[in-house]
């Protein structure tokens, strides 16, 4: 007679989306129903969680006046408002033939309907309607499209959720439609041109990893082609985008919303928490701060991207796709809570290929990683006006997730799936 297994083993073994939800659920308490509902007040809060601007689409707007005044005059009211690539200026041409109010219901439209093929859409297609993976999409979908993330993106009118949909899509023509690879070239150039952080996903551009010239001949293509559009409309206007770049990097905008390692570490600094904490005079360091969170943030980066090195199966890898979207998000000087929204595609597509294992205590391992990924990806998509002062800023969330990540590439070593073995180049 088989002897049953312990009732925590049992618990810890139940499938990947009761963790996901578990671990939704648990911050929505703490960060919704308890502030809003059950506060000491004993009165229903209303708290403004987004800090928003008089008219709507504020970024939006202040680049299409921006733009409006190149095409017609050949010069920028403001180039330091303006930090995209000159291509950029290019791209969103023929808004500017709208009024202020259609051009900025087009931008939002074209939003919602990127957020859905890089969140439902795109996740889809990689693992090709699993039902297990179906579940994980619908949660990263439904939370993602009223988070605070995704709001807080619609209402300034950006483009962040347009840069990374096109990306992702990219991604996925390179790995599953080789005929066409061509076209997600293209949106890949596209999508840097519109914001230059998606430069970081080059890495996924590799079907595998044994093939070193062939995959360095088309990394140094991508790279050396996005460079060059960097001058397609002149030096003046590339000097221009190097000089908005050298401001944003000095670190501007610190605030609770600017998840960059530099708001953080500032703002962590200057707090009072701080200032009783048994580490106080390394965190009021603010340079320390940033080269030890760093130092964790690229150590895990690492070991997801050797794992991914290492893995012999096709198709897309969801942990290195996750860890360039984190990078993406802390490495700039300036990264808004607005980006946020760029999690959702990349965290349904690798809790959909997170498998099973046949022994129950590595699978209780896998299990509990996903239950404090969840907590951790969860409580991003709620305002910081609903967290404790403490939690407010969303870095040390994103540095969490990226951890968990690398701990689960390691965890997972050898796991049996049934991806396809590595052919395509």
């Amino acid at each position: 007679m088989k002897p049953r297994a312990p009732t925590w083993l049992a618990v810890l073994t139940q499938p990947v989306i009761v963790y996901v939800l578990a671990g939704y659920f648990a911050v929505y308490v703490a960060f919704f129903l308890l502030p809003v509902f059950l506060n000491s007040d004993h009165v229903m809060q209303f708290p403004q969680y987004i800090p928003t601007y008089d008219p709507i689409g504020n970024d939006w707007l202040i680049s299409k006046t921006n733009l409006e005044s190149w095409y017609s005059t050949g010069k920028l009211i403001d180039p330091m408002e303006i930090p995209y690539p000159p291509l950029g200026y290019v791209l969103v041409y023929p808004l500017l033939f709208m009024d202020a109010q259609l051009s900025y219901a087009v931008v939002t439209v074209s939003t919602v309907l990127a957020f859905g093929l890089a969140t439902v859409v795109v996740p889809w297609l990689v693992r090709c309607g699993r039902s297990p993976a179906l579940q994980i999409v619908t949660f990263c979908f439904v939370t993602g499209l009223t988070s605070y993330g995704l709001q807080f993106e619609l209402e300034r009118g950006q483009f962040n959720v347009v840069a990374i949909s096109l990306c992702l899509l990219a991604v996925y023509i390179f790995h599953y439609q080789f005929k066409y690879r061509f076209f997600g070239y293209l949106l890949f150039l596209v999508a840097v041109q519109l914001k230059v952080y998606p430069c970081i996903f080059v890495v996924l551009f590799v079907a595998n990893w044994s093939h070193w010239t062939r995959n360095l001949s088309r990394l140094a293509a991508l790279v050396s082609s996005n460079i060059a559009l960097l001058f397609v409309l002149g030096l003046d206007r590339f000097t221009e985008f190097a000089r908005v770049l050298a401001r944003y990097s000095a670190g501007k905008g610190v605030w609770v919303g600017n998840h960059s390692f530099d708001s953080f570490a500032k703002g962590l600094a200057g707090s009072v928490l701080v200032q009783e904490a048994p580490w106080a005079e390394l965190l009021r360091d603010a340079w320390s701060v940033q080269v030890l969170v760093l130092a964790i943030v690229l150590t895990s980066a690492l070991v997801i991207l050797l794992a991914s090195m290492s893995r012999k199966r096709a198709g897309v890898d969801g942990a290195l796709m996750l860890a360039c979207t984190v990078l993406a998000l802390v490495l700039p000087a300036v990264s808004h809570d607005y980006t946020l929204a760029l999690l959702a595609g990349p965290m349904a597509i690798y809790l959909g290929q997170v498998g099973t294992f046949t022994d129950p205590k590595r699978q209780a391992v896998t299990n509990l990683l996903v239950l404090i990924l969840s907590l951790a990806y969860s409580s991003t998509l709620f305002s910081y006006v609903y967290k404790p002062a403490w939690l407010g800023n969303n870095l040390p969330m994103l540095v969490i997730m990226l951890v968990v990540v690398a701990l689960m590439t390691r965890v997972s070593v050898d796991q049996n799936t049934n991806a396809a073995v590595v052919e395509a180049s």
